[in-house]
């Protein structure tokens, strides 16, 4: 017999047999949106952009970021110049799950 917790584990009662990825939280921190670097903003699925600026190229992924974050949060008062604070998740996706 399956209890309660071994059959609905995973966020919100979904069964875990249905889940088809697992991710670990491998980090969690706050800072302000206007921190993000260049890196991190690829990682949020942008693509790298670079531009030639006086002789040298220099990357402008992050205005990417920053468009797409006022097309979604500046209308309700989170814009980019509202500088708000965000929490920022870190993971890694795990591949051999092992159920609890």
């Amino acid at each position: 017999m399956r209890t309660h917790l071994s059959l609905f584990s995973g966020i919100g009662g979904m069964d875990l047999a249905a889940a088809r990825i697992f991710l670990r939280v491998t980090g969690v921190r706050v800072e302000r949106v206007q921190d993000i670097a260049e890196d991190d903003a690829v990682r949020e699925g942008f693509e790298k952009v670079y531009r030639k600026t006086d002789g040298t190229v220099a990357a402008f992924t992050r205005n990417s970021f920053r468009t797409a974050w006022d097309s979604i949060y500046a209308k309700l008062g989170f814009g980019w110049e509202a500088k708000p604070w965000v929490w920022v998740y870190e993971f890694e996706r795990v591949k051999d799950y092992v159920g609890v």
